[in-house]
């Protein structure tokens, strides 16, 4: 039997936790001064424990992600629909 889905892009906090102010203040100082992006650390930054915060989950929709589709609804690896403009250009001028 194929897989039935439909996978959808949202926007999403996630926080890090650290055991000591001095690793936190290394890992401001690495995102301030040398555009470090927070979801590179690691143990050896210091980093205790990663949490994605599910509550602050929010749709995006094509018009925030050039245009491109946002929700893809798929049969096993095919997807059948998506909300891009291409596809709905397409759906127009059908």
């Amino acid at each position: 039997m194929s897989k039935l889905y439909i996978d959808y892009k949202c926007t999403l906090w996630s926080r890090i936790h650290f055991d000591n102010k001095e690793d936190l203040n290394d890992c401001i100082e690495k995102i301030k001064n040398q555009g470090y992006i927070p979801s590179t650390f690691s143990e050896d930054d210091g980093v205790s424990q990663f949490e994605d915060l599910a509550d602050t989950a929010e749709f995006i929709s094509p018009n925030e992600n050039d245009g491109q589709s946002t929700i893809e609804c798929c049969i096993g690896n095919k997807i059948v629909w998506d909300n891009s403009y291409e596809s709905e250009l397409k759906d127009k001028l059908d």
